[in-house]
């Protein structure tokens, strides 16, 4: 009676794994919610079936719930805390704007790997998202101890500087990049931008057009062309600059106050 129970509690519990694996199966083929059937079906056997509530997790975070890939990621983590699954929480709380607890993630693996330079960028991004510039350009630079030759985190730190009012150390590094680097989209756009704070607004316009003639869906160069034709006193090409730059996703939210202040006064709807 004894071993014939073991048999069946055996065979039950295998039962688990062999759903599981379905339901991996299921999502290599795309029928997502088949899968999820499947890896429920596994987790009522075995609530702590890790290849199950991972799977569950990563299909949620395909289909953009990423709230409830996030919950799964954190059941995982009680149960064995390994970092891809602290990275894959991470990311969807940051996409689900819980950028605290994203933060909190991204700390935690940077404790660990502290060259990262890809987890440094998503600690970035989540600053950015906070308007907490100061750390934003702490973070630059650690970046750029570790790669000193990337002229984008130059670029975007030079463009920093110019809105934490440093704009004479920001003008001499991008006069540098310019001179480096002549066609690339990013170190015009900047260069403009740092034209346009010293007031020679022309020489601006020619460096972002120059930019868009090379990247027209660039939507950072149309939110500072937008700016320039604003202080050229053209409102309208402004206005249309400032609503391409948002159809093309420019995060409107990340310009500083006084920025949004200006534009939206001068194109409301």
């Amino acid at each position: 009676m004894i071993l014939f129970m073991f048999f069946f509690f055996s065979v039950y519990a295998q039962k688990d794994v062999e759903l599981t694996q379905a339901g991996i199966e299921q999502t290599h083929k795309g029928n997502f919610s088949r899968a999820i059937t499947l890896f429920d079906k596994a987790l009522k056997i075995n609530p702590k079936n890790i290849k199950a509530i991972y799977n569950k997790g990563f299909i949620r975070e395909n289909q953009n719930r990423f709230e409830e890939a996030a919950e799964l990621y954190s059941i995982i983590i009680d149960l064995e805390p390994k970092d891809i699954y602290y990275f894959r929480r991470g990311y969807c709380y940051f996409q689900s704007r819980q950028y605290q607890e994203a933060l909190d993630d991204y700390n935690l693996m940077l404790k660990k790997y502290p060259d990262d330079n890809d987890l440094l960028m998503k600690r970035i991004r989540i600053y950015i998202q906070q308007k907490q510039w100061n750390k934003v350009l702490s973070d630059f630079d650690t970046y750029l101890e570790k790669d000193p030759d990337d002229f984008i985190i130059q670029a975007n730190r030079a463009k920093l500087l110019i809105n934490l009012k440093r704009e004479k150390e920001a003008h001499t590094i991008l006069e540098k990049l310019i001179q480096k680097y002549p066609d690339e989209t990013i170190i015009l756009n900047s260069w403009a931008f740092s034209l346009l704070k010293q007031g020679l607004a022309d020489k601006a316009l020619q460096n972002v057009n120059k930019a868009l003639k090379i990247k027209p869906s660039y939507a950072a160069a149309y939110i500072t062309r937008a700016q320039i034709f604003l202080e050229l006193g053209e409102k309208e090409k402004a206005c249309k600059d400032y609503t391409q730059a948002q159809k093309l996703g420019f995060p409107i939210d990340q310009l500083n106050k006084e920025s949004i202040a200006l534009l939206n006064a001068n194109c409301k709807n």
